[in-house]
This record gives structure tokens, C-alpha cells and sequence, in this order.
């Protein structure tokens, strides 16, 4: 196994009450790449034992999140990239096969040089 690339996760567990109830999660933000994402801030932003505001769903707080902003502008060039790479890539394989990209035959010169 060859390893090609490597990547720092933040590992963060929070605990909080609901009512009588007690609850723990470990999602941090909403849609975003967990890893190198914010990396270097993690320890500042939640320190050990800090109190922090904890944003769940009432009817399950099982589903919770530190922070609820939408997904940042990176996540969303990402995906748009990625998803617009495969198609570009799936229309030049479909072109290809269809004989559509093939290079168009030259006209026979008119005269030749001597």
C-alpha cells in the first residue's frame, strides 16, 4: 500500500445536556472536509474544558454541530471542480468514441514546390 498523501484531522468530543438527557458529538462544521481544514486554529478556537454553544435538532440531538454557518466557498469550488472535471472527461471519452474529435483531413496542396 502506497501512501500518497497525508492528512491531519482535529479530533474534538463535546458533551452537553438536554433537559435530563446528556449527549456527546464530534461533528464541527456542516458539509466541510474535516481534514487541514482549520487545522491550526482548532486548539485556540475550542479549548480543553471550554464551555461552548452546541446547536442541535431538537427532535434528535444526537444531531449536533459546533458550528452552523453553510459550508465555506472552498468546499463548493471543490465539488463544483471535481464534478465538472468528470463530465468535461466523460464528454471527450463519448466525442472520441463517436469519431467527433478526430482531426479533419487537409485538402491536397495545389501545387508543389520544386
Amino acid at each position: 500500500m502506497q501512501v500518497d498523501e497525508v492528512r491531519n484531522f482535529a479530533f474534538i468530543r463535546y458533551a452537553f445536556n438536554v433537559g435530563e438527557r446528556k449527549f456527546q458529538g464530534t461533528l464541527i462544521h456542516l458539509g466541510d472536509d474535516p481534514s487541514n481544514v482549520h487545522l491550526a486554529e482548532m486548539p485556540e478556537r475550542y479549548p480543553r474544558t471550554a464551555e461552548v454553544t452546541v446547536y442541535y435538532d431538537p427532535a434528535n440531538p444526537r444531531n449536533c454541530v459546533l458550528d452552523r454557518d453553510p459550508p465555506t466557498l472552498r468546499f463548493f469550488v471543490n465539488e463544483i471542480g471535481t464534478t465538472a472535471a468528470v463530465a468535461i472527461g466523460l464528454v471527450v471519452i463519448l466525442l472520441a468514441a463517436n469519431g467527433m474529435l478526430a482531426m479533419p483531413s487537409l485538402p491536397e496542396p495545389c501545387w508543389t514546390p520544386r
